[in-house]
């Protein structure tokens, strides 16, 4: 999917790429990294180190992957359509903006969700 966006010139240089364990692979963080991407994976305990794990490792943010149980709910139905999907990821750019804004004004944000 990264390399689809890329291919239609969209930018990811500088974005987080926010998953869970299942996408703990030192390809996925290879690719990540290639793109300029920061990876923000939560990893596996037994899996196999290597340079690029031990890199997202040092600079995985706990604050950050809080927010992945709030997209996975937005955006976890299996059979969503190409329609839906994309309303999903419109209202995470807009939900993401306004916390960059507040964030940069100083405000104060509230935690709404229950933490994992």
């Amino acid at each position: 999917m990264l390399n689809r966006l890329k291919k239609y010139g969209v930018n990811l240089s500088g974005s987080i790429f926010n998953a869970d364990k299942c996408y703990d692979g030192e390809r996925n963080f290879k690719s990540l990294f290639g793109l300029h991407v920061l990876p923000n994976i939560k990893q596996r305990t037994n899996a196999k180190k290597g340079k690029n794990r031990k890199k997202a490792a040092k600079i995985f943010n706990t604050s950050v992957y809080h927010y992945r149980g709030l997209i996975e709910g937005i955006c976890g139905r299996r059979n969503m359509t190409v329609v839906g999907l994309i309303k999903s990821i419109g209202w995470n750019i807009q939900v993401l903006n306004r916390l960059q804004c507040a964030n940069k004004l100083g405000l104060k944000i509230t935690q709404y969700a229950i933490p994992n």
